[in-house]
């Protein structure tokens, strides 16, 4: 199993990995709000300004100080050319910055720039210049503090100075809108174009430009009387960018400063907004392409596990095909006992093993158990288990687990060389014991440290059936891989976004990957051939036990063998069901609820585990599954610390086969 503990310590690294590279934003503690609506108007004038209004309608879901803004109006180029981005569509600054706040009850007021403010300030902004490696520009801070489940509107009105370029025939501005720096949807966005002069808007070219949306869903109105160009588009994620290219004779425009002498190109504008509708289609093609490879990457992982199970039902025992065996297995002891049942967790903390151990200690007379019923004022049934070391019990036989499973009950040391005989005047009261470990982490941890001998032999099935069968889903998921690279590397026009999906998908096939392992690895559980019989006479009376009211023609069980059975129900995780069997002979014998769950203790902790079953999952923070109790099933439980609860259940101890 060592490949196996390998493979789990890379994908906790993967995993960590992962979480450190998630931007702090999206773990950063700040206001939580949403854009409801995003007005702006943007007038082009005589000279080549672009003059803005905007208003935007936040809803506060938490209390907040005040909100941000940033405004970019220079992104650093050497190119020259009609592309996105180009050196020629840069403005040279902006000017003019004005705030209005409309709060909560409707009230406009204009606010006051400052030099600085500080937090709970109200009714100012401050204005700090950027330039940063690729951008210039400014950001915006708006003091204006507003309590959560409150909208507010937010007005800013400033100019961008030479925005737009002249040619000798016509005009154009290409502008960002919309920046990639709103780190929150946008439920609806309108945004209206103004040129400055009467013009016939056939010879107009409009170019609207994003990820957000399919181009045909952007919703486009021209306006003559107005001489308006309007986008409407809705649902914007957050992080996409909007963006426009505007062409319109150059009529219009009188004192424009940034020209070039040389008649406009349509044939380049053409060709480049051809590209761009077709990256448009693109992009949500592969947005297609990747959820349905993400389908057929899980449909492919059930394939390989379902194919897995039916392949392996010839070279494994499990408790369907198993034949019944009736006897009592005494060869090996129970954490061994354990380890060979297929597709189990084996974990030394699982409470089904630590509930059978205290259970066979109690048959084996190496403790004295007392059943005493609490106080319970709810209907089901409440018991109080004392136990006591018995000091004429032969503790020689004791192997290094039960050590230390009465050393965990006893002392506050783990030991496999625990002193049985020095803590016989002790008794202890097991549901409050175990609610005392759990406050007491360095004892889970030692615990987890004890080691069994090797039982299984995994190259008999790795030979037989998982080396081809991993062979075949390795090559199918670097198949895939090869084509998620094709798809958000090629395929995805956004190529940043793509390094990012890519690595996303890698990750996402390497869990899957992990997961396929893990369980086929714990399906496959072949004892070696000295330890064969042992697991079929195991999984015999597993089956034996869960179908015995369905036995026709069964025998009947001594009442001296049931506390032996209900040792292995319980680590079956079937103690609910054989000890209803068990009670019902003990009924049929005379025996009232009471006295038979005072006489037979064992059977009192089956029937009515689920208490006991919390207590101690709360000290070990075990989640696997519960031997239920007649009084209730178990349910889930906190455990002592979760960040070892989480480590704990993906890189087993040494415990695990």
């Amino acid at each position: 199993m060592v490949h196996i503990k390998k493979l789990k310590i890379i994908m906790i690294s993967i995993i960590l990995a992962v979480i450190a590279l998630i931007p702090n934003n999206v773990l950063a503690d700040g206001p939580s709000y949403d854009i409801t609506n995003y007005d702006m108007d943007a007038y082009i004038q005589e000279d080549g300004t672009i003059h803005i209004d905007e208003s935007i309608t936040y809803y506060f879901s938490s209390s907040a100080n005040g909100l941000t803004r940033d405004l970019r109006y220079f992104y650093k180029t050497n190119k020259d050319s009609m592309e996105p981005n180009s050196a020629r569509y840069q403005a040279t600054g902006i000017e003019n910055i004005t705030v209005v706040v409309t709060n909560p009850a409707n009230i406009t007021t204009n606010f006051t720039k400052a030099s600085n403010a500080e937090k709970g300030d109200n009714g100012v902004y401050t204005v700090d210049a950027v330039n940063a490696d690729r951008t210039d520009g400014y950001d915006i801070m708006v003091y204006s503090p507003i309590s959560s489940n409150n909208f507010q509107t937010v007005h800013y009105s400033y100019d961008i100075t030479d925005a737009v370029v002249q040619y000798n025939d016509m005009s154009e501005i290409y502008y960002n809108f919309i920046g990639n720096g709103i780190e929150t949807d946008v439920d609806e966005f309108n945004l209206d174009i103004y040129l400055p002069k009467s013009i016939n808007m056939d010879d107009v070219k409009y170019y609207p430009h994003t990820y957000a949306t399919k181009l045909e869903d952007i919703q486009v109105m021209l306006d003559s009387a107005s001489n308006c160009i309007s986008f409407n588009i809705s649902n914007i994620p957050s992080g996409k960018p909007v963006d426009a290219r505007i062409v319109f004779p150059n009529t219009v425009l009188m004192n424009c400063t940034k020209k070039y002498n040389n008649d406009y190109d349509f044939n380049s504008l053409y060709k480049i907004e051809n590209s761009m509708s077709l990256g448009n289609t693109r992009y949500f093609i592969h947005i297609t392409i990747n959820v349905i490879l993400v389908v057929l990457l899980v449909i492919l992982c059930i394939i390989f596990l379902t194919y897995g199970i039916i392949k392996s039902k010839k070279y494994r025992t499990t408790v369907k095909n198993a034949n019944y065996f009736r006897d009592i297995p005494k060869r090996l002891n129970l954490l061994e006992y354990q380890a060979l049942l297929p597709a189990k967790s084996t974990n030394a903390l699982s409470s089904n093993l630590i509930i059978a151990t205290i259970l066979d200690l109690t048959n084996r007379k190496i403790l004295n158990m007392e059943t005493k019923k609490g106080a319970n004022k709810k209907k089901e049934a409440d018991y109080e288990y004392n136990v006591s070391i018995n000091q004429n019990a032969d503790f020689t036989q004791l192997c290094p687990y039960e050590k230390q499973i009465l050393s965990l009950i006893f002392s506050d040391q783990i030991s496999t060389d625990f002193n049985a005989s020095a803590y016989t005047e002790t008794t202890v009261e097991l549901n409050a014991r175990f609610k005392e470990i759990s406050k007491n982490r360095k004892l889970v941890q030692q615990i987890s440290k004890a080691s069994s001998k090797k039982l299984i032999d995994n190259k008999k099935m790795y030979k037989k059936v998982k080396t081809s069968l991993i062979l075949n889903f390795i090559i199918l998921i670097v198949t895939l891989l090869i084509v998620f690279l094709f798809n958000t590397l090629v395929m995805n026009p956004d190529k940043a976004l793509g390094i990012v999906e890519f690595i996303m998908s890698s990750v996402f096939t390497a869990f899957l990957t992990f997961i396929v392992v893990i369980i086929l690895d714990d399906l496959y559980k072949i004892p070696t051939d000295k330890y064969a019989q042992d697991q079929k006479e195991l999984l015999g009376l597993w089956k034996y036990l869960k179908d015995y009211s369905l036995i026709k023609d069964r025998y009947p069980i001594e009442i001296s063998i049931w506390n032996e059975y209900l040792v292995f129900a319980s680590l079956f995780g079937i103690a609910d069901k054989v000890a209803k069997e068990f009670k019902e002979e003990l009924i049929k014998a005379g025996y009232s609820d009471d006295k038979i769950y005072l006489t037979y203790p064992v059977l009192c902790m089956s029937s009515y585990s689920s208490s006991f079953t919390n207590s101690i999952n709360s000290s070990t923070g075990y989640s696997g599954s519960g031997s239920g109790g007649g009084g209730g099933r178990r349910r889930g439980s906190r455990c002592f610390l979760n960040l070892y609860h989480l480590i704990f259940n993906i890189y087993k101890s040494p415990l695990s086969y």
